[in-house]
């Protein structure tokens, strides 16, 4: 009770009835011992069972943290207030010489004219000085915190702030240079020595290496152009060699094709006419024919594949064929086995030949034969009026190995005679499994399909080719050949 009487040591007696005033008023107060700067007395009222009892707790605290923030002033002077304008607690040693006599017109003056319990406002003292002015409510026994700074020393401080962001705005602006600088050399360089490469490579020398070393796009862009210049290099190489591979090719198709004779002969009530396409630059089909006193010899065969392998091996058998045609009195089937020693000498078994070899003789009307496997060849007698596939003979008697197999390979002799008119056609396997571009094979029906129809047209055997050679190239439609197309009629006058 606020009237109860208390026995309350030194300093404190005297100010309990004040406190006890104040915290009743405001429920808390708070005051300095003014004989013993850095001791505090602060009251806190508590309300009893009724409103009229109440119970105030007076409490003496030495210097705290809390009162150093007042009591030592840091770049503004910092007072506790109570009311508008009861100075409480202010600085031991004030930052600026002001005294409560200026200071509290002040604060009057301001706290008048202010709707708000805080502000921030300038002042001007009596004596002219201005000031910047700042009070906040604490909330509770009508405290406020009031703080006062002159406003040079606040321009002085927003000048410095503004000073130290300039300086450091300019240091970040010189680092950010300096970095640049330093970047743009390097970018310079690395693009210096692109340009040195771009230059050698315009020239042909593809032969650069880029030292620019980073993960950067330049130095990604760099690597990418070694590897661009290194991998032309490599391609202007396989190039080369492919021209030059390409040019040898060339010169053995040319040699090649003097293998073949001429597609149209015609001599002593014998006519011949041949046609040949390989399917790359070098071939390994061959045909030919050799008229040797009253015999007429005919040669035709397929070495398996095509290219340069194939190529040799009909080197090989032209070569054998000329040889031979100096023993025309030999049999057929011993012509045949020298032949297939040159081609197992030539290959060493690696490429193996079909071959067909035919021998008509003038004086008898009779054409004998030796098979190695190859596609027989098939006669249209000129007795016939109209042909079908019935009445088309196949030359597949005794038909032997290939040429090429083995050394100790033999063959047997078949004979047929051949009357005015009769025609035998000869092929490779080229053409019966010619491709269209769905993958589809000509096959041996549409083969003797043309045949019949061409045939039936007359007797000659000039047309047979160009009907043939058309429906090929019908057939075809432009897909490269998958292998040699090889064939040849053969006609008794």
């Amino acid at each position: 009770d606020s009237r109860a009487k208390h026995k309350m040591p030194g300093q404190l007696s005297q100010n309990a009835n004040r406190l006890i005033s104040e915290a009743l008023q405001s429920e808390v107060s708070l005051r300095m011992d003014r004989l013993k700067p850095g001791r505090w007395f602060i009251s806190v009222k508590f309300t009893g069972a009724t409103e009229s009892d109440h119970i105030i707790l007076i409490a003496a605290i030495e210097k705290g943290n809390f009162i150093d923030f007042f009591f030592n002033a840091q770049m503004q002077d910092n007072y506790i207030l109570r009311g508008k304008a009861d100075v409480i607690i202010a600085p031991e040693q004030a930052s600026y010489e002001i005294d409560r006599k200026t200071l509290l017109p002040i604060i009057q003056e301001l706290s008048k004219d202010s709707t708000n319990e805080s502000w921030t406002k300038e002042a001007v003292g009596k004596d002219g000085s201005e000031w910047i002015i700042s009070k906040v409510f604490l909330g509770v026994g009508k405290l406020s915190i009031l703080s006062f700074i002159p406003k040079s020393a606040a321009l002085e401080a927003a000048t410095f702030l503004l000073v130290k962001s300039v300086l450091i705005f300019l240091l970040l602006v010189s680092i950010t240079i300096s970095v640049s600088v330093i970047s743009s050399n390097k970018l310079t360089q690395a693009l210096g020595k692109l340009l040195s490469a771009t230059k050698n490579i315009g020239r042909g020398d593809f032969d650069v290496d880029i030292d620019v070393k980073g993960k950067d796009e330049i130095g990604q862009l760099a690597q990418g152009f070694s590897h661009m210049a290194k991998e032309i290099q490599r391609l202007l190489k396989e190039t080369e060699e492919k021209a030059r591979m390409q040019n040898e090719l060339q010169t053995a198709r040319v040699v090649q094709s003097t293998l073949f004779p001429e597609s149209v002969f015609e001599s002593h009530g014998i006519e011949i006419r041949g046609y040949y396409e390989p399917a790359s630059e070098c071939g390994g089909d061959w045909w030919n024919y050799s008229e040797i006193g009253d015999k007429v010899f005919v040669w035709i065969g397929d070495a398996t594949g095509h290219g340069v392998p194939a190529a040799l091996i009909t080197s090989a058998a032209k070569s054998a064929s000329r040889v031979l045609e100096h023993f025309p009195d030999l049999p057929l089937n011993e012509l045949m086995s020298l032949l297939n020693k040159s081609i197992v000498s030539a290959a060493k078994g690696e490429v193996l030949m079909t071959f067909f070899l035919g021998c008509f003789d003038k004086i008898n009307n009779t054409f004998s034969y030796c098979n190695g496997s190859h596609d027989p060849p098939f006669l249209f007698q000129a007795k016939l009026e109209k042909y079908s596939k019935k009445n088309i003979i196949p030359l597949n008697d005794n038909v032997g190995p290939r040429l090429g197999e083995a050394e100790e390979s033999q063959y047997e002799v078949s004979s047929i005679n051949l009357e005015q008119g009769d025609r035998i056609i000869f092929y490779t396997d080229g053409v019966v499994e010619l491709k269209n571009g769905e993958g589809v094979d000509f096959g041996e029906r549409k083969f003797l399909k043309t045949l019949v129809s061409s045939l039936s047209q007359g007797p000659g055997i000039e047309h047979v080719l160009a009907d043939l050679e058309e429906r090929i190239l019908d057939y075809k439609k432009g897909t490269p050949l998958n292998d040699d197309v090889t064939y040849f009629a053969f006609r008794k006058l």
